[in-house]
């Protein structure tokens, strides 16, 4: 990222957080929009911009995600779009909704809200989708990022950029490609990659230095004094660090362990462990524990993901809304999770559900 485009959002971040813009405002679409630039840059947004983002209640959020919606343009349409100087436009519009999208996601994790299970926000993301879908058959990856110019800055990872195919040589990015050997993530980054598991192979891979495997050792601790939960990519990374070879979460309500008794216990408690990004698949998962069972769920673009197995059972279909769903009858010792991307390629881990301690 070039640092004049680092100076202007940080500038345009100062501003927002000195006005009087509300959440409820027409002009509070900028105010996500550029919280999810900012996010997506790993730029500290300031503390008091990012108290009146989260102050957005849900029916705040839902008239956002339903403006922004209504804010995606036709895709283009056209064999050779090259000539069409709206392209251009319509291209980095897209991109600025995708921040719109980021910073929307990012204020329901604050409310505990599974965002793709809040129907504006899904269905804001899935217009995105279809968005791309229709201009992927026109425009090829290098074009695209010729043609969003600078906001190509914005992108962490591929992210929505990998529905577009390469058809023809990739473009220099030296500003935006970053080697291993050079990579040094932000705070931001770091948090995203241990509370959501984002970006694990940059920051797994920058983490072998032992002075960055004791400052992300040092980050997860913090988080979890502090009873922030872990993604299963930051907790799968730290076990590795300690040869531990299975993630252990005591979630189970006790209501399983007085089945064999015949005592009639309440069976309705259930505790939520949501896993983030599950290795570098376009995924991510939640673990939904009773005293009767575990299911796992899966979402994904159901062209990302091939399959998704846990313990003994795999489902290659995912329902109407991309989820995969998989459940065990109340399992107990160790249980493999695999998912498999379309291209083959899988994430395992071996995770153990046991009993919920006392509170």
């Amino acid at each position: 990222m070039s640092i004049s485009l680092h100076d202007h959002l940080r500038s345009t971040l100062d501003e927002l957080a000195a006005s009087d813009i509300a959440m409820t405002a027409p002009g509070a679409s900028l105010l996500v929009q550029q919280y999810g630039d900012a996010l997506r840059a790993g730029i500290t947004v300031p503390t008091a911009l990012r108290k009146r983002l989260h102050s957005a209640n849900l029916e705040t959020l839902r008239a956002l995600a339903e403006e922004a919606e209504h804010d995606v343009e036709p895709a283009p349409s056209s064999v050779d779009p090259f000539d069409d100087p709206t392209v251009e436009f319509v291209l980095r519009a897209r991109d600025q909704l995708e921040s719109v999208l980021v910073g929307l996601r990012r204020i329901a994790l604050v409310h505990g809200l599974v965002s793709d299970e809040f129907d504006p926000i899904y269905s804001l993301a899935q217009a995105l989708a279809r968005f791309d879908e229709q201009a992927s058959k026109h425009l090829a990856r290098n074009r695209v990022e010729q043609l969003i110019a600078e906001r190509m800055s914005f992108q962490a990872g591929d992210g929505w950029l990998a529905r577009y195919p390469h058809r023809d040589a990739v473009v220099d990015r030296p500003e935006v490609t970053l080697h291993a050997e050079t990579f040094r993530p932000t705070s931001e980054q770091l948090t995203h990659w241990a509370t959501q598991g984002v970006g694990a192979h940059r920051i797994e891979a920058w983490a072998k230095d032992d002075e960055a495997t004791l400052e992300a050792t040092a980050l997860l601790e913090a988080l979890d004094a502090e009873r922030v939960p872990l993604s299963l990519n930051a907790l799968r990374w730290s076990r590795a660090q300690k040869r531990l070879a299975q993630i252990e979460w005591a979630a189970r309500p006790k209501a399983s362990l007085a089945a064999a008794t015949g005592t009639i216990h309440d069976a309705t408690q259930t505790r939520t462990i949501d896993l983030g990004q599950l290795g570098d698949t376009r995924a991510v998962g939640r673990l939904i524990v009773t005293a009767a069972k575990t299911t796992l769920r899966v979402r994904a673009e159901r062209s990302a993901v091939r399959s998704v197995q846990f313990g003994d059972r795999t489902t290659s279909e995912p329902d109407a809304r991309d989820l995969w769903s998989v459940d065990l009858d109340a399992p107990h010792g160790p249980v493999e999770l695999v998912v498999t991307s379309a291209n083959g390629e899988s994430f395992r881990c071996t995770i153990v559900i046991g009993p919920a301690l006392e509170e």
